[in-house]
């Protein structure tokens, strides 16, 4: 289970766990032409020869088919994208007055850099009540592969009936250039598969030779502490009730999910016994002030809880980061020893 974090002292209800995948009746598959307007076409789902133990009923439909059978991807196929088609995942780079490489300073800047290199696709709105930037997220990664499908950035996005300004950005570290990008290094030139991997291939080599040439421990740079007074992130403060989390445009990824959830923010957490952390755990959104922290019993943070609960504490300060700058999301979705040794 996760832990709830609320400013109710009674409250003890425990995080619903529900599965990554599930599966909906059907009696045909059904298939998207890209025409404008949208049609929807069916035709017979193909056999199924998995392990009959495994194998869905015969009218079952997965989670994938059915968001790109959607409604929402016919509207999805109508959108308007910012970036020409060509720019879209080609890798191509072209000339801009910002970083090229990192690291970055801030989210916004690596965003930007992969604009440059033609790796995000660039939406005016989708409805995600309907599910439109899940089942576009699959569909770019059907067409170009795991590895090869763009970022997509939404500007307006609906969920819950309202429509809220973004920008949300979705796979924005799956390409095979990020690693390189993040780290500073200059992609192999071309946009073909095999260069693709040999970035990556020559990115991880960079960090390996890095770690081996300091005797297994991790490159330390110098402290820079930054004053609470006018970091950015204190640009905006809202308290108490002006607080409302259902106001950001956190959404629902999946029709299995059991509420929308904030998915890649860095949560801290600190204990005076194991020191301080952040981690990537999946946080629930439960009301306007309440949100379930999803962390697991093998990870650090669950640790802290349990060490927490043990003492009789009953309060937990932690804050969640959302939109960090790649490294620091990077290093909290990574198991790495006390210090970097």
């Amino acid at each position: 289970m996760g832990l709830i974090a609320t400013s109710d002292p009674n409250f003890t209800r425990p995080v619903p766990r529900w599965p990554w995948s599930a599966r909906w009746p059907s009696s045909a598959g059904i298939s998207i032409s890209p025409s404008t307007p949208a049609t929807v076409q069916e035709q017979p789902m193909a056999d199924n020869k998995q392990n009959p133990q495994t194998t869905p009923p015969p009218d079952a439909l997965d989670r994938r088919q059915l968001l790109s059978a959607a409604a929402g991807l016919a509207a999805t196929l109508g959108f308007s994208v910012v970036a020409p088609p060509e720019a879209r995942a080609a890798g191509k780079s072209r000339a801009w007055p910002g970083k090229d490489v990192g690291p970055f300073d801030s989210f916004r800047d690596y965003v930007k850099a992969l604009e440059d290199r033609g790796l995000v696709m660039r939406v005016k709105r989708l409805d995600q009540d309907q599910y439109e930037l899940t089942a576009l997220t699959y569909r770019l990664m059907d067409e170009f592969g795991w590895y090869g499908a763009p970022a997509v950035l939404v500007e307006e996005i609906k969920q819950d009936g309202r429509w809220m300004k973004g920008p949300v950005i979705t796979n924005h570290q799956g390409h095979w250039d990020t690693e390189a990008i993040i780290w500073g290094r200059e992609p192999a030139p071309g946009a073909s598969q095999e260069s693709h991997r040999e970035t990556y291939r020559q990115t991880i080599k960079f960090l390996h030779d890095g770690i081996e040439s300091r005797l297994g421990k991790t490159p330390m740079i110098p402290t820079n502490p930054v004053s609470t007074a006018t970091a950015p992130v204190k640009e905006v403060i809202l308290k108490g009730d002006d607080c409302n989390l259902l106001d950001f445009s956190f959404i629902k990824s999946n029709p299995a999910d059991s509420a929308r959830y904030i998915n890649t923010g860095s949560v801290f957490t600190e204990d005076k016994e194991l020191g301080m952390n952040f981690g990537t755990y999946r946080c629930e959104i439960q009301g306007p002030r309440q949100i379930g922290v999803n962390s697991e019993p093998n990870q650090t943070g669950w640790k802290m809880f349990m060490k927490k609960i043990e003492r009789g504490e009953t309060r937990c300060p932690i804050a969640i980061v959302v939109g960090n700058d790649p490294i620091g999301w990077f290093i909290s979705s990574s198991i790495i020893s006390k210090g970097g040794a």
